[in-house]
């Protein structure tokens, strides 16, 4: 009897192992990702809107906040550069199709789609000034919009599917 406890008992672990992977992984990345937004939410309610340093794949970012309707339809329009490593994020209250246009810019831009669970669901690439007033929509409903520099998602290799993510400052000054 005693040796059929033991095999019960590691049948038992081994379920525990696999549920604490199988659930424990996405809990960890929403938790992430809801930092991110717990993050954004904060500069936004402190109106000071500081920019956020943020990782997409291998890559760091520093992501400028667009949140009002003006903020929003000026985007990057008007800007003469834009760092390798700085983006600007459009954040949306809701669900929806965002359109990005191209009015008043100077350089071309990757337009990249984000879900509410920052999650990267559609990319425009290499988005040139010239299309201005043609408008870009993702093809499902996105929450947040990050234009980066024309190139930067070949360049870094990301993937849709990739996660915008908050990167905490002390762990890289550790």
């Amino acid at each position: 009897m005693h040796f059929v406890n033991k095999i019960f008992l590691l049948i038992f672990l081994g379920v525990i192992g696999a549920l604490a992977y199988f659930v424990g992984i996405p809990f960890i990345e929403n938790f992430q990702n809801n930092t991110l937004a717990r993050q954004i939410a904060l500069e936004i309610s402190t109106n000071e809107k500081n920019p956020i340093l943020t990782s997409l794949g291998s890559s760091t970012l520093l992501v400028s906040l667009a949140v009002t309707n003006f903020e929003k339809e000026r985007g990057l329009g008007g800007s003469f550069f834009l760092s390798d490593r700085s983006g600007l994020l459009f954040v949306y209250d809701r669900d929806g199709y965002p359109a990005i246009w191209m009015k008043n810019m100077i350089f071309p831009i990757d337009i990249i789609w984000l879900n509410s669970d920052f999650r990267v669901i559609d990319v425009e690439k290499n988005v040139s000034p010239n299309t201005y007033p043609t408008s870009f929509r993702p093809d499902l409903p996105a929450r947040y919009v990050l234009e980066v520099n024309a190139g930067f998602f070949d360049l870094h290799n990301i993937q849709i599917g990739e996660t915008l993510m908050l990167v905490d400052e002390e762990e890289l000054s550790v």
